[in-house]
Order: C-alpha cells, then sequence, then structure tokens
C-alpha cells in the first residue's frame, strides 16, 4: 500500500500517458514528430510572466496555511515524505521524481498529447473529454493507494469535480504557455507536493486546492460561453 514511509511506490506508473503519447508520435510522426514534441516538452518560455506565479501559488499558500495551523514552516524532509517517495531521499530529489512521473509523465500525455489534438477546435469540450478520461486512469490507484482509498464515499465527488475543474485551468495554463508541456507539467508537480505530504494535510491542501478551483471554475465559464456562442453562430 503506498503511504508515507511506506516502501511501495506508485510513481513509475505515472508515467504511462506520457510514454504513451511518445510511442505514438513516435509511429505517426518519426524522428521529426518526436522531435517536435520533445522540445515542446522542454521548452521554457519566457511570457506571458503570470505563468511563474500561477506555478508558485499553491504551494507557497499551502506552506503559508500550514505555517499558520502548525506555528512554522513545515520543514524540507517533512515535505520530502512524499507519498511513493524513498524516506530519506531529501527534497530536491524527491521534487525531482515527482517532476519527472506526476508532471512529465503526466502532463505529456493529457495536456500535450489529447488536449493539444483537440483544444484547437474547442477547448472547453477538449479539457471534459480529457478530465474524463483521466478520471478512469485514476482508478487502478484506489486499489494501492491509501490516500486515495480515503477519498472513498462521499468525498470522492469532490475529488471529482476538482480534477474536472484541474483539467480546465491546466488546459488555459498549457496554452497561456504557447504548448509548453514543461509548464503545466511544474504546476503539477508543484500542486502535488501542496496537497500529497502529510504535513500538508487539511487546512493547507484544502486552500491549494481552492486557488485551482477557482482558476477552472473562471476557465470553464469563459470557454463554456465562447463555445455556445460558436454553435448558436453555426445555427
Amino acid at each position: 500500500m503506498v503511504a508515507p514511509g511506506a516502501p511501495a511506490t506508485h510513481l513509475p506508473a505515472l508515467a504511462g500517458p506520457g510514454i504513451a503519447a511518445l510511442a505514438t508520435v513516435g509511429l505517426v510522426g518519426g524522428r521529426a514528430g518526436l522531435a517536435h514534441f520533445g522540445r515542446r516538452l522542454l521548452r521554457l518560455p519566457a511570457r506571458p510572466r503570470w505563468i511563474w506565479a500561477a506555478i508558485a501559488a499553491p504551494l507557497i499558500v499551502a506552506l503559508a496555511v500550514a505555517r499558520g495551523v502548525g506555528g512554522e514552516w513545515p520543514s524540507a524532509d517533512a515535505l520530502a515524505a512524499y507519498p511513493g517517495a524513498p524516506a530519506g531521499l531529501g527534497l530536491l530529489p524527491v521534487f525531482g521524481l515527482v517532476l519527472l512521473f506526476n508532471g512529465l509523465g503526466e502532463e505529456a500525455g493529457w495536456r500535450g498529447f489529447l488536449f493539444d489534438r483537440w483544444a484547437a477546435a474547442d477547448p472547453a469540450g477538449a479539457a471534459l473529454k480529457v478530465s474524463g478520461l483521466w478520471l478512469l486512469w485514476h482508478a487502478p490507484l484506489f486499489a494501492v493507494h491509501a490516500g486515495m482509498q480515503a477519498m472513498v464515499g462521499p468525498a470522492l465527488i469532490g475529488w471529482a469535480i476538482s480534477l474536472i475543474l484541474g483539467a480546465f485551468a491546466l488546459g488555459h495554463l498549457y496554452l497561456a504557455a504557447g504548448r509548453s508541456i514543461a509548464i503545466p507539467a511544474l504546476f503539477h508537480a508543484g500542486f502535488n507536493l501542496a496537497t500529497a505530504p502529510a504535513i500538508v494535510a487539511g487546512q493547507p491542501a484544502a486552500a491549494a486546492s481552492a486557488l485551482v478551483l477557482l482558476w477552472g471554475t473562471g476557465v470553464a465559464l469563459v470557454w463554456g460561453r465562447a463555445a455556445l456562442a460558436r454553435r448558436a453562430k453555426r445555427r
């Protein structure tokens, strides 16, 4: 069972969407397709500047709330107690693992491949379709991940809604960054670090999640209104 301090890990499996995307791009686009995908995978755009504030915001808010609740800033060792990461590895190596598997491993598939192919015609529809697949993809984790099992029940509805709205927020970030995969990957890794370790459980994680929920809701409303306007014109 994956839990803080347990020897089991689920992290390598999280790279599945990215591996599938690379395999498909290679089969369809060959070396040229892989080269283009690789450039988007690693590109870090300098503008718009709000992107970097958006990436840092959930972690900063979670740390600030954790300090308010506990009376002191969470230590690096406490943040490094990430479910699935080896104990005692240290914060920077743990962040590297989370960025590799949670960040690049997932976002290369969800945003860099699937959302990218659907978003030009209808970003709202693309976010909804990706979120549906993303929800189903999480299903096996409920058998092996203690944190996921703890959500079984009414909390599962809130988790599903947050994931759907998160797909809108990440889709918006991906497009704003000029289709850079690295940007949503950094956000994904930072957000998970702000919500998964035990030291930020409860109010800190809820505060970080609230930011994403508000962001995703705003994007969903704007994109949804635009989609309705396009359909009205076609009539």
